[in-house]
């Protein structure tokens, strides 16, 4: 039986360290690679997302207690698209631009840290992804608060 590898466009996505870890036992992998072929494939381009009233969730990475959800991808300048929330400071958190080379590469080596593209993540929408991560300050993005601001 053939195992589904990660396509070319997939594997720029992934973090070296991480990618390693995956080809050591791919089979592991199958499920998740599979589905993450599929979303880089169409991740939408820069501005691609900006009418919409949330935003699809293509990417999470993670490390420590930092994470990035990535709704745009520029083929050509290289860079995506989300939203940023580092040292779990929802304070500051924001939406934004960021490198793909620059994320793929971060690393935090006094803590023996490094990225990772989050391979079981399934949301739907970078809000939705807020809200599970914290319902108490991402209220606003709770799908009943969206039904009754409709009504």
């Amino acid at each position: 039986m053939k195992i589904e590898l990660p396509s070319e466009d997939l594997i720029k996505f992934i973090p070296k360290s991480q990618f390693k870890v995956m080809m050591e036992t791919p089979e592991a992998f199958e499920a998740e690679v599979k589905r993450l072929n599929a979303i880089v494939a169409k991740i939408p381009g820069l501005g691609e997302t900006d009418n919409l009233p949330k935003h699809p969730l293509a990417l999470h990475y993670f490390v420590g207690g930092c994470d990035w959800y990535i709704a745009e991808y520029d083929r050509e300048e290289d860079i995506f698209f989300g939203y940023a929330i580092l040292n779990n400071d929802y304070q500051n958190s924001e939406w934004g631009y960021i490198g793909r080379t620059e994320i793929i590469s971060l690393e935090i080596p006094e803590r023996h840290l490094m990225i990772n593209l989050d391979l079981y993540c399934h949301e739907e929408t970078i809000e939705d992804a807020l809200f599970k991560k914290d319902n108490e300050y991402f209220w606003r993005y709770d799908p009943l608060f969206e039904d009754k601001k409709d009504n």
